[in-house]
């Protein structure tokens, strides 16, 4: 019975993590019909180190407001960033009106009352319709870059300059949904959580968001543009299934109480997956990256 308790924080972020990846997969046609590309080139590798540079532009620019105590700033662009991406979300399973008002509503109940499933549920309309808007907008190798870059760069972030632990815990004091949160005792609360995200013994499990959307974004790809319907399409689910063993592997370290870069494991488990995958559709590795 102890054993099944302490391993509940973990199924639970496990659900979180796959219920971003097969949202985004469920919102990639309905993207890709309202025109929500966001490059007008997908296949052009230099949208990879565009928007490479524009999350290192943001990440500095989170770190400036948490050091300087701009909160007000970072929380009214990251409230105004869960209107927006909940709307994408909601928008393509109810009408624009019932979703607009949901996404405000989701917004502000952040912004009041960010209990930890509250963040959740935010953290998860974020996260779907970012993987999705990013995925129709990368191609095979952009996406690729992208994620082959950003493992490098997260390694970097939290093992040798750390930067990436002071704004987790920087931005984890404003209780924003840029992470998911999973209880480890049932009277938890987050907003009442004011210790930091880097210690060894906590009553919570964290992750954070962009370790569900990174890999997200080479499974809508791989779903949008290699030209098979979705069940046949084995280098998306191959992705998919990469990125769920990385992210047991992560689990496993993180279960020793020490944070770890997640992207290594889970963009190195989904590229694997994608390879294999295009692989068993009897597609050759150039094949799978030039569709």
């Amino acid at each position: 019975m102890s054993r099944l308790r302490d391993a509940a924080p973990f199924f639970g972020m496990a659900a979180l993590f796959l219920a971003v990846l097969f949202l985004a997969l469920a919102l990639v046609p309905t993207f890709d019909e309202a025109g929500l590309q966001a490059t007008a080139s997908p296949e052009d590798p230099t949208n990879s180190a565009l928007y490479f540079g524009a999350i290192l532009v943001f990440t500095v620019f989170i770190l400036v407001a948490v050091r300087r105590d701009l909160d007000f700033v970072l929380q009214a662009v990251i409230l105004g960033a869960v209107a927006i991406l909940s709307f994408y979300t909601l928008a393509a399973f109810v009408p624009a009106v019932a979703a607009g008002a949901v996404a405000v509503a989701v917004a502000g109940l952040v912004g009041i009352y960010p209990e930890w499933y509250v963040i959740n549920a935010a953290g998860v309309l974020m996260g779907a319709a970012g993987a999705g808007i990013f995925g129709i907008s990368f191609g095979i190798l952009p996406a690729l870059l992208l994620l082959g870059a950003l493992a490098v760069y997260d390694a970097i972030a939290v093992y040798r300059t750390k930067h990436m632990l002071t704004l987790a815990d920087g931005v984890m004091d404003l209780k924003l949904p840029v992470m998911f949160v999973v209880p480890r005792r049932p009277d938890y609360s987050f907003v009442d959580d004011d210790d930091e995200v880097t210690e060894g013994e906590r009553d919570a499990l964290f992750m954070g968001l962009g370790d569900a959307v990174i890999p997200g974004v080479l499974v809508a790809s791989a779903a949008h543009f290699i030209d098979a319907p979705l069940v046949e399409n084995f280098a998306a689910m191959g992705a998919l299934v990469g990125a769920l063993a990385g992210f047991v592997l992560l689990m496993r370290k993180v279960a020793k109480g020490e944070p770890h870069a997640g992207l290594p494991l889970l963009n190195g488990g989904a590229i694997l997956g994608f390879f294999v995958g295009a692989f068993l559709m009897g597609m050759t590795p150039v094949e799978a990256i030039f569709p």
